[in-house]
């Protein structure tokens, strides 16, 4: 097996981007070394493997699969530092698939321990992906989750167990995770399991293990707690650092406004309408607050959610999924319910309350800027507040940039820049000549400005201006009430035939706790149709009605039959016309 790459060479790949340039001033081994590192050919994968891994999109190993890859096929006990989204799962996937374990073998050979459910269901899905064509079997094992099904993916034959400490911890002492051939143990996210308080469960779980096996640790941070750990569980573990020299510096930049004491909801709101963002996570220090800053955004018009352990499985695997299709802009989470969660396309990160440790603000940090791509932290700092920053400072060598709250002008003058960039993107390159005709002659008119600024209003998605109407006579006002009720009905009209739209009767209202957003996110979650099915959605009290294409009713129908709300038993059926 060829070794991997040098890690003297990796830093000029990475500014290079060059593989051919590097190469110019290399001997041939270490050329072809270089050549074996932008992809999988060093790592002599089994035909079944690579196919897996080109399957999944990978096209080159990423710092952490390469460091360990030749150490773990050896066998070799390791203590790793590597940050959140860097590629630990393959790194130890792959050996995994690739020999570590015997897939004709059907026994647990392999357990992984995670210290939450999310990332044990994660790393579980990813290893299934990896192992796919190899015949790998993978068991989840976690709390929120029938313990029954868990028992049978055992007893088939899995090769490989994933779980969380309680629930591992259960299995053990039922005796359906039975250890006797264990051959490799995986502790991943070391300092957050120890930072949850699962030492003793960790301890607990060790002392059932063979004490001949492999033991890996992965760990975005090295405390003292867990080189402890690592001395005391692993053979001479040795310990790779590939992420505390750049930690929030190659893929994170950091940033922080100064705000007063008080609570400072305007300014978050301030601060995301001045960035760009994609998808953020605002934290929070206490559960009571994600409720209320989440309250606060909704109000303003933002897509958030807040998540924290008050939040069933259910409940949280629901905002999870919006999260990463989109639906969700910003997710307001407490460090203990942000743990483990992996969305990719998060590009910031808001301290909304500034982290009790230094340790903190990196894992905070660290859900932006994954897999290689770029990312924002931003704190909201008052004065009391600096000395913590400092010590972030000190202690990762990390330079946040000050900058200062805009004003209202400078956000209406972004958000203007921003209307202008999406009016140009969305309208075809070559305007009609006709209606080019028509533009000019308003614009030099002495209406241009208003009926150039009613349209953009109108075609960009604003309301309709309250002034500037004609005035009603008094035999018109009397009328109006008519006319209105007439266009309502005949509206209703065109809704409920089956050419049109199909008008659905659901037995929830607002008396439910429900609000639009809720409705329209049970029922697509539930029937698993895209929210444009929902075409539209008009809340009462007691009940709503929902308006679906035709060729959609029968399938939706069919998958909310039997579904329940809070103990409560839906009910989807055609509207009384």
């Amino acid at each position: 097996m060829n070794a991997p790459v040098n890690p003297a060479r990796e830093e000029t790949m990475d500014v290079s981007g060059s593989i051919d340039e590097t190469k110019q001033d290399m001997t041939g081994e270490e050329a072809d070394a270089v050549e074996e590192a932008a992809n999988f050919d060093g790592f002599e994968l089994k035909p079944e493997v690579a196919r897996a891994v080109e399957e999944m999109g990978y096209e080159a190993p990423m710092q952490v699969q390469t460091e360990t890859y030749a150490d773990i096929m050896a066998g070799k006990d390791l203590l790793v530092q590597s940050r959140t989204g860097s590629g630990k799962t393959a790194a130890f996937g792959i050996p995994i698939v690739q020999g570590v374990v015997d897939i004709d073998q059907a026994a647990v050979q392999c357990l992984i321990i995670c210290p939450t459910r999310e990332l044990a269901g994660q790393v579980a899905t990813e290893l299934t992906k990896l192992g796919k064509h190899a015949g790998l079997k993978v068991a989840a094992v976690y709390g929120g989750a029938g313990i029954e099904p868990q028992i049978r993916s055992i007893k088939e034959g899995a090769q490989v167990v994933v779980g969380t400490p309680g629930r591992v911890l259960d299995h053990l002492r039922r005796k359906t995770l039975v250890p006797t051939n264990l051959k490799l143990f995986v502790l991943d996210e070391c300092d957050e399991m120890l930072s949850m308080g699962f030492q003793q469960e960790i301890l607990n779980i060790v002392s059932q293990l063979p004490t001949e096996r492999q033991t890996l640790m992965f760990s975005a941070t090295i405390s003292e707690d867990v080189e402890e750990l690592a001395k005391t569980y692993t053979r001479n573990a040795a310990n790779l650092s590939l992420s505390d020299d750049y930690i929030g510096v190659k893929e994170v930049d950091h940033f922080y406004y100064m705000v007063t004491d008080a609570p400072r909801h305007r300014e978050l709101v301030r601060v995301l309408q001045h960035e760009e963002i994609g998808a953020a996570i605002v934290f929070c220090n206490t559960r009571e607050e994600t409720g209320v800053v989440a309250k606060f955004l909704q109000q303003k018009g933002w897509k958030a959610e807040p998540i924290s352990s008050d939040l069933t499985q259910k409940e949280r695997e629901r905002v999870m999924d919006r999260m990463r299709k989109g639906k969700i802009k910003v997710l307001v989470a407490t460090d203990v319910a942000a743990r483990g969660l992996d969305i990719q396309h998060v590009t910031h990160v808001i301290n909304y309350s500034f982290p009790d440790s230094a340790e903190v603000y990196v894992h905070r940090t660290g859900r932006t800027g994954r897999a290689g791509k770029h990312g924002t932290a931003i704190s909201l700092v008052t004065p009391q507040q600096i000395g913590s920053l400092h010590y972030v400072k000190l202690a990762y060598g990390i330079e946040p940039e000050e900058r200062h709250l805009p004003s209202e002008q400078e956000l209406a003058s972004q958000r203007e820049g921003r209307r202008y960039r999406n009016l140009v993107r969305s309208l075809p390159r070559d305007p009609d000549p006709e209606y080019a005709s028509l533009a000019r002659r308003l614009w030099h008119s002495g209406n241009g400005l208003a009926v150039f600024s009613h349209l953009l209003r109108e075609y960009m998605g604003g309301n309709r201006p309250k002034s500037g109407r004609r005035p009603r006579s008094r035999d018109e006002s009397n009328e109006r009430p008519a006319r209105q009720s007439a266009r309502r009905d005949e509206r209703e009209y065109s809704n409920d035939r089956h050419d049109d739209l199909v008008k659905l009767y659901v037995n929830l209202g607002r008396k439910d706790g429900l609000r639009t957003e809720d409705i329209r996110a049970f029922l697509t979650e539930e029937s698993s149709v895209d929210e444009e099915t929902l075409r539209q959605i008009r809340l009462r009290d007691t009940h709503t009605y929902v308006f679906v294409d035709p060729a959609a009713v029968d399938p939706f129908v069919e998958r909310i039959r039997g579904k329940t709300f809070k103990g409560k038993s839906v009910v989807v059926e055609p509207a009384r016309k």
